[in-house]
């Protein structure tokens, strides 16, 4: 459900957050620095990638959930999120250079 707020110069549709995403943004708040809710991993791949098809899969990816690009806040008491418009997904390699 959109609520009526106002961000600095232009105008953003803000919806309130649920319950689980509303008590994740507290614990953030709270502990900032707590990688309770992150998950890491690592993809090792060997041979030859495209490169340009393997960034074109993320950033599809990235632009079909919109949760992946939203921002929480809160106001008066209401925690919320804005979805960013902004849908450049910027990719850097990582190189082994024990195996170059």
């Amino acid at each position: 459900m959109p609520l009526d707020f106002e961000e600095d110069k232009e105008k953003m549709k803000k919806y309130i957050a649920s319950n689980a995403q509303a008590r994740m943004y507290v614990i953030n708040k709270r502990n900032p620095n707590s990688l309770a809710y992150n998950v890491s991993f690592q993809i090792s791949i060997t041979g030859k990638i495209n490169d340009t098809l393997l960034y074109s899969s993320i950033k599809k990816v990235f632009c079909a959930n919109e949760i992946l690009h939203a921002n929480f806040g809160d106001e008066g008491g209401v925690i919320y999120y804005t979805i960013n418009q902004d849908n450049d997904v910027e990719i850097e390699p990582v190189v082994d250079l024990d195996n170059p």
